[in-house]
């Protein structure tokens, strides 16, 4: 009778331990993947503002924008990103006005523009 009875506690004690650290890991477990998510949910966030203007200018495709952009931030990664997309919007329409005003809004001292400029007087026959 004792010995059943101490088996029986023994089992019982031993059984509490494992729940007690088994919901302590759980815990932990909980509170890691929480830290995790909530970090790259804010990180995700969270983009710098060059991209966030690129974005904009890209979207609304405004050539005002744009020259605001390439004021602000004359030193981005997303410079050349713009410079290429801004080409690619007259390269659709093929007009002079369009030619125009991108030589207007793109950086004198990029490479693009030196092209856009012979490309602008090229077909179009004008000097700027």
């Amino acid at each position: 009778m004792w010995a059943n009875l101490y088996k029986f506690r023994y089992k019982t004690v031993r059984n509490s331990q494992f729940e007690t650290c088994n919901r302590k890991g759980t815990k932990l477990l909980v509170m890691l993947l929480s830290i995790l998510v909530s970090t790259s949910f804010i990180s995700s966030c969270s983009k710098p503002p060059d991209r966030k203007a690129y974005e904009e200018v890209v979207a609304t495709m405004s050539m005002e924008k744009a020259k605001n952009f390439f004021h602000a931030y004359s030193k981005s990664i997303y410079r050349d990103k713009l410079v290429n997309e801004i080409a690619g919007w007259c390269e659709h329409e093929e007009t002079e006005e369009c030619y125009r005003m991108i030589l207007d809004v793109l950086p004198q001292d990029h490479p693009r523009t030196k092209e856009m400029l012979a490309y602008y007087e090229k077909n179009y026959g004008t000097k700027r």
